[in-house]
């Protein structure tokens, strides 16, 4: 389990994606989980009104992440975060 944090354009997704990449690369599944403070989705991650949230997927692909081997779980509350990771590795 690794959690990747900073601030907005700190390249905390560009982490993300090189981990993804190496941990796909060896053929094994990747779990973001998407957390914020309120369970409910955090506006900087809308990239303008009326899109989708934005996690940069073909910024992974062209990073080499197989996104077939990737799994979002969003909007986990910190409260809920222990038991989100607990059932992901237990493989539910």
């Amino acid at each position: 389990v690794v959690q990747v944090v900073g601030q907005i354009g700190e390249g905390r997704v560009s982490v993300l994606w090189a981990l993804a990449r190496a941990i796909t690369a060896q053929q094994e599944w990747v779990a973001v989980v998407d957390t914020d403070q309120s369970g409910k989705p955090s506006p900087h991650r809308f990239a303008a009104a009326g899109q989708s949230p934005s996690w940069g997927w073909v910024a992974a692909a062209e990073a080499g992440v197989a996104l077939d081997r990737v799994a979002l779980v969003r909007h986990v509350t910190p409260s809920a975060w222990p038991t989100v990771i607990d059932m992901i590795c237990s493989g539910i």
